[in-house]
């Protein structure tokens, strides 16, 4: 069962918004709509959720309030907005996708498509990764990580001068918002390709990838060849 909570002040496309995600893939949903910004704070502070439909103009308000306090939780969010100018700043905190309204029931498709997809696509924006350290959220800029490490129900972001901050995303799920040129490398490890300097057998059957940074990786036999054969068209 997908929980979804939309965030939507207009009755009529709020009807329209939730008509279209019920109708857009097989999954069993279970839906809540919430009017204003501060019900759905007060909802995302109470409830578990798996993917936000957020509206950015709540009643005047502004709904990128709600995306900065909740950027940590492990949830995914889809913006659905007539402020395309905005695109930018929300992938930067990491949404899963940018919805312009009038909106069609392919293009809601095509988000719950990527919602579902498991990791395994990556053609996200997103330029920070926000972690939370003593109530405060930090936004690391990814040219500053080095690779990423699954640690169970969260994700570890190791950067380059050694330095581990826990964020609160599984792998899979952060693979989702990354740019297309970070790499599932093993179960355990993604990386961004520009920071593989080579692979190197460490023994029979046995491959690592080596950093520009001097980081180690183990690498899955089934990427092997294929990261080889992008490191040659450099």
């Amino acid at each position: 069962m997908i929980r979804i909570l939309v965030v939507e002040d207009e009755a009529l496309v709020a009807q329209r918004l939730i008509r279209f995600i019920r109708e857009g893939d097989d999954h069993p949903k279970e839906i809540y709509h919430i009017q204003s910004l501060d019900a759905a704070e007060s909802y995302l502070s109470n409830h578990t959720v798996d993917l936000l439909f957020l509206d950015l103009n709540l009643h005047g308000k502004q709904g990128f309030n709600l995306l900065k306090s909740f950027v940590d939780k492990n949830f995914h969010t889809i913006i659905v907005s007539a402020y395309t100018d905005k695109a930018i700043e929300a992938f930067e905190y990491g949404v899963l996708d940018y919805i312009c309204k009038p909106f069609t029931k392919e293009r809601i498709r095509k988000a719950l498509a990527r919602f579902s997809s498991n990791g395994t696509t990556g053609s996200g924006s997103t330029t920070h990764l926000a972690v939370r350290i003593k109530n405060e959220l930090k936004f690391i800029p990814l040219s500053e990580v080095s690779y990423l490490q699954a640690a169970s129900i969260y994700s570890e972001l190791v950067l380059m001068n050694g330095t581990k901050y826990v964020y609160d995303k599984p792998l899979n799920s952060l693979m989702q918002i990354l740019p297309e040129h970070y790499k599932r490398v093993h179960r355990s490890y993604a990386v961004d390709v520009a920071r593989i300097e080579s692979i190197v057998k460490v023994k029979h059957n046995t491959y690592e990838v080596q950093l520009t940074n001097g980081h180690a990786l183990p690498i899955s036999r089934s990427i092997r060849h294929e990261l080889q054969d992008l490191l040659q068209m450099r």
